[in-house]
């Protein structure tokens, strides 16, 4: 499709030459149908400003679809901030996807993205099928009964790399490894520790959409103030181990105040992530034979780099949109605790401390993790987080782009963790009802799901649709797509993207070198770095 193509490669040629293309006529009448929005069983409406449905922040920089104009609401640029699914078409067959990420300004470039790729992949069959795309939960991706006992069984699920080992387990995730193969060994394309992460049980379980890397960054200012070399690939330090990097942070510290050397958020799994990082360059690893092995003695070291980071108050909650990024709100018998023998068969409760200081100054003179791309504000100035957009472009000289850096991670690897897309199934399938109460699936019906899901998966996922590459760049993680023929491409080949693909050369997931366990998502909920 002519238009399409065209706005493609104005997304690979850099992100300003886009709206370029948004700006000329189209030439299409418009679309005759479009998305509508529910909250439950309320109808929320097509997409006007009327009923509510608001432009999503980037939304200039999406590629335009066939039918689309312009200064129109649709149902690919605009969200509606209440929707709890959304719906397309009035036909017989249904087509279902589910998605975790909040349909909010921050993230909500996810479902829009999912929902062009459904009008363009169906707009000619809309007469057809009834499409409905959930705004679920995180929780509901990963272990809600599907396919099965009269329960919803979507073609496609959307969830983190930690969660398919669940699904998994559960025996409710397709196979792959045939439809891969006939379609031409798309995997040879995935990012190269892909297999790690989606690959269980010597099968392709889901398709890589997502990248989410943790990448570190700092305020060159601060360092050549104190007479510091700036950490590679900037500077000329001889030495950049996990041991350097915490005394320079603690260095940080003394001379601007508690908490100032390194900003990190402190909820989710970004802690373990970082203690994670600091002991697989011990070489040590979480798991060995299925077994935890957090006692080596790598494991040690990054416990004991954790705890002076803590205790000296070297690390502090991040500051973003005015907010501290602490999981937890108050510091309250921390250092007794940390300072304690802590009793692994009965932990203390962690929603009593973070192991980052709130009261801390809210500049950031130091260094602070970041996922993807996404600077935190400077404190110098009044700097606010479009003026990281700034650096993509015409004003990438601006004292923001200088002074704000990317540095490579220390030591051997930087923190991988991603989502992809799973094709949900039901484990027993005409079988008796005891076996799981599959026998009811019509074998024929469950063919067409499960190919409807393949092609929705391929669309997801081209190389040659905006998809992926939007869904990657234009979202609160700017971060680049798990493709490696992508970013050897236009705009990856740019400055301001060379983090992120250094990056992901030495990146790995928290589990590597072992395959993911289906608890691995309850390890990093439970954070064990805070009870060592």
């Amino acid at each position: 499709q002519p238009c399409q193509a065209q706005a493609f490669m104005a997304v690979r040629g850099g992100m300003s030459g886009l709206i370029a293309v948004l700006l000329v006529s189209l030439g299409h009448s418009s679309p005759p149908h479009d998305w509508v929005a529910w909250s439950g069983s309320t109808r929320l409406g097509p997409p006007s400003d009327e009923a509510g449905w608001i432009a999503l922040p980037d939304f200039q920089r999406f590629v335009p679809l066939n039918g689309e104009v312009a200064d129109q609401p649709d149902g690919y640029r605009y969200h509606h901030p209440n929707a709890t699914h959304y719906t397309l078409g009035s036909g017989p067959r249904k087509i279902e996807v589910w998605q975790p990420f909040p349909d909010n300004l921050l993230d909500g470039v996810v479902c829009a993205n999912i929902r062009g790729a459904l009008f363009t992949l169906y707009s000619e069959r809309l007469a057809d099928v009834r499409i409905k795309v959930v705004n679920s939960d995180w929780g509901t991706v990963a272990s809600a009964k599907v396919c099965r006992d009269g329960q919803a069984c979507p073609n496609v699920i959307l969830l983190s790399d930690e969660q398919v080992p669940g699904r998994v387990r559960s025996k409710s995730a397709l196979r792959l490894d045939d439809l891969l193969a006939d379609y031409g060994r798309l995997q040879d394309d995935f990012h190269t520790i892909a297999s790690y992460q989606y690959q269980l049980e010597g099968s392709w379980m889901a398709m890589p959409l997502m990248v989410d890397l943790r990448l570190l960054q700092f305020n060159r200012t601060t360092l050549e103030a104190m007479g510091e070399e700036l950490p590679p690939p900037h500077g000329q330090r001889a030495s950049w181990t996990w041991p350097d990097f915490v005394d320079l942070v603690c260095k940080i510290s003394r001379r601007h105040g508690r908490g100032t050397g390194l900003r990190a958020t402190s909820g989710w799994s970004d802690d373990f992530q970082l203690a994670m990082l600091m002991a697989q360059s011990s070489g040590e690893q979480l798991l060995q034979d299925r077994r935890c092995s957090l006692t080596g003695s790598g494991f040690g070291g990054a416990i004991e780099l954790w705890r002076r980071m803590i205790m000296e108050g070297c690390i502090g909650a991040r500051l973003s949109n005015g907010e501290m990024l602490s999981f937890w709100n108050t510091t309250t018998g921390l250092n007794e605790t940390l300072a304690a023998h802590i009793d692994s068969e009965s932990p203390p409760p962690q929603d009593q401390f973070s192991v980052y200081d709130p009261e801390a100054p809210t500049v950031n003179p130091g260094f602070f993790f970041t996922r993807g791309l996404a600077m935190p504000p400077l404190a110098t100035g009044p700097v606010s987080w479009d003026s990281a957009e700034s650096c993509m472009g015409e004003s990438a000289e601006s004292r923001f782009c200088q002074d704000i850096l990317s540095a490579d991670m220390p030591g051997k690897h930087t923190s991988l963790g991603g989502a992809g897309l799973i094709i949900p199934t039901c484990e027993g399938l005409g079988e008796t009802p005891e076996a799981g109460g599959c026998s009811a699936i019509d074998h024929d019906e469950e063919e067409a799901r499960i190919k409807e899901g393949w092609r929705i998966m391929v669309e997801l996922t081209s190389r040659e649709r905006p998809w992926v590459v939007q869904i990657n760049t234009l979202g609160s993680v700017k971060s680049i797509p798990p493709s490696m023929s992508l970013i050897t491409m236009p705009p990856f080949t740019r400055e301001y993207w060379q983090p992120a693909v250094r990056a992901m050369r030495s990146a790995v997931p928290p589990f590597y070198p072992a395959s993911p366990l289906e608890t691995s998502e309850d390890i990093t909920d439970v954070k064990p770095v805070r009870l060592m």
